[in-house]
């Protein structure tokens, strides 16, 4: 084999394994935007969540009932 021959050989081994690489990398992409789609759709629960919960602590804070329990309260540790 002549020198050409062996740059030959060498570059397509080089192509090869440049196509394998290039695939791992686009396969560990596709699996970590996959990934960052489920935590963004678990952010997106989890802020409605508590949404939900704030509007229950609201209206209990604000019902007639609890301020009523608080004066009492206070009456109390008098």
């Amino acid at each position: 084999m002549n020198n050409d021959e062996i740059l030959l050989e060498t570059l397509k081994k080089e192509n090869e394994i440049i196509k394998q690489n290039c695939q791992k990398l686009s396969e560990e992409m596709e699996h970590k935007t996959a990934e960052m789609l489920e935590y963004k759709k678990k952010y997106e629960n989890l802020s409605i969540e508590t949404q939900k919960i704030q509007q229950e602590l609201d209206s209990i804070t604000y019902s007639r009932s609890y301020k009523l329990i608080k004066k009492i309260k206070k009456i109390f540790r008098r």
